[in-house]
């Protein structure tokens, strides 16, 4: 990207995403601050770590199950579910996932994808390098605490599931 794309793309980064890419060098965040806030104006760790945007037509697989994991993926636009695929063909729908959320969290813990993602209508997504992730979190405290929340908004999502299907007769599950 470059020229005005590029600065319509930070400009709206800034925006929505900007209170989780205030420039940190010490490490000590400030929860009031925001983007254009901080001080010496620098801002650009989420926009370091945004490596590509791409856009999914309805019913194209963002990835599947058993690709290898390298980046986790922040649905700019439309919506996508995610899927387990059984050996048989049967799918069970793990997940939907809407603006503003991440999804491809499933590969961090073995480096590999076990959900399929599928695009539920014409989409956009951004891919965010998980190495660079890992690299600027260091740096930068309020950028690991948004990848952190979204890890605990993962683990909480599933134990929801997980107390609805609990609570449904094996008619309903």
């Amino acid at each position: 990207m470059t020229g005005q794309s590029t600065t319509r793309w930070s400009v709206w980064l800034r925006q929505h995403l900007g209170q989780w890419c205030v420039h940190d060098p010490d490490g000590v965040h400030n929860g009031a601050r925001n983007a254009g806030e901080d001080g010496d104006g620098q801002c650009g760790y989420l926009e370091k770590v945004v490596t590509s945007r791409r856009r999914v037509k309805r019913g194209a697989v963002l990835y599947n199950g058993g690709d290898k994991f390298g980046s986790l993926f922040y649905v700019r636009s439309g919506f996508f579910k995610t899927c387990l695929s059984a050996k048989d063909g049967r799918e069970q729908v793990t997940g939907f996932h809407m603006v503003g959320d991440i999804i491809g969290v499933d590969g961090i813990s073995s480096g590999q994808l076990t959900t399929d993602a599928v695009a539920l209508e014409d989409s956009e997504v951004w891919t965010m390098s998980f190495d660079l992730i890992e690299q600027y979190s260091n740096e930068c405290a309020s950028l690991r605490f948004y990848f952190l929340k979204t890890l605990s908004n993962e683990v909480v999502r599933l134990q929801n599931l997980a107390l609805l299907l609990g609570s449904l007769r094996s008619e309903e599950r």
